[in-house]
């Protein structure tokens, strides 16, 4: 019994210790996602005020469509990133639920048991009390 406790409870430190490093992962993931955003508003305003001749301008163009398409793709693998995280992370969260419904129910079963322990420990007292006094007979 004592140790599916420390099982349970081990298990639990385990996913909440998870669940930690899954939230800072998203928190990273969420930050590259924002700063990857905030680069490709920055080359559009650049590209915009641009007053360059028309072949430099072409060329500009191109090379910044091409880092906003690597930043789109970026931005795509980031959010499928993000998703996956959640997901383990809803996972995780049942599995600490789980495992905290069977931790209570294993202590109301501990206290159950001592309950009935002691119940069984006051009717043995009891009967002993009970018992007449054994008759020793001697020869004489």
């Amino acid at each position: 019994k004592q140790w599916y406790q420390r099982r349970v409870r081990g298990k639990l430190v385990e996913l909440s210790k998870n669940n930690e490093l899954l939230k800072e992962s998203v928190a990273s993931k969420s930050e590259l996602l924002e700063k990857a955003l905030r680069n490709v508003e920055e080359l559009r305003s650049a590209l915009h005020h641009s007053n360059q001749p028309s072949s430099y301008l072409v060329d500009s163009i191109k090379k910044k469509d091409q880092q906003l398409s690597s930043a789109k793709a970026e931005i795509v693998k980031l959010s499928d990133s993000v998703n996956k995280l959640r997901l383990d992370n809803t996972n995780l969260r049942a599995d600490k639920e789980e495992l905290s419904h069977d931790l209570e129910r294993a202590l109301k079963n501990k206290e159950k048991l001592s309950h009935l322990k002691k119940i069984m420990e006051a009717k043995m007292t009891m009967s002993e009390k009970n018992q007449p006094n054994p008759v020793v007979f001697t020869k004489k």
